[in-house]
């Protein structure tokens, strides 16, 4: 083999390698960042208490396509350190949304509640966890938690 040609050669194999590692570390990084903007109580569910907690997060997409599943952990931590957790899976058309969660009877104690939301893309292999913390007057409810999850824009 001549030695113009062993070169080229060796430097199309070290060009190819550097760019497969370049686009593998990019599939690495987190591709869904979340951001809770309000949360408040109400009664959204018209039982006469003001035990509902909504709250309203904008979801952003990096390094996403077209129809990609999203996998959304989100939080309501009570002012007794109680926790109730919930799994939403959706696919995203657009790399930016909004979506409101409904935690349906769930503002039952009197202190500081926390909501969580923390987002993945089947890319990752790590996110990061977004919180919001408010103060909403205790309520009771003989119903127990849910959570319901509507798309406002």
């Amino acid at each position: 083999m001549r030695k113009g040609k062993g070169l080229r050669l060796t430097v199309f194999v070290l060009a190819t390698v550097l760019m497969m590692s370049t686009i593998w570390g990019t599939s690495a990084n987190f591709s869904v960042w979340t951001n809770v903007v309000n949360a408040y109580y109400t009664d959204s569910d018209a039982d006469g208490y003001e035990d509902d907690v909504i709250a309203v997060a904008d979801i952003m997409i990096y390094n996403g396509y077209y129809g990609m599943l999203i996998e959304l952990y989100v939080g309501l931590e009570l002012p007794s350190g109680a926790e109730l957790w919930y799994f939403v899976k959706l696919r995203a058309y657009v790399s930016y949304f909004t979506l409101e969660f409904n935690f349906k009877d769930s503002a039952t104690e009197q202190g500081w509640y926390t909501v969580h939301i923390v987002g993945f893309s089947v890319y990752d292999t790590y996110s990061v966890m977004n919180s919001y913390t408010f103060d909403p007057p205790g309520g009771t409810s003989n119903q127990p938690p849910s959570l319901e999850v509507s798309v406002i824009s």
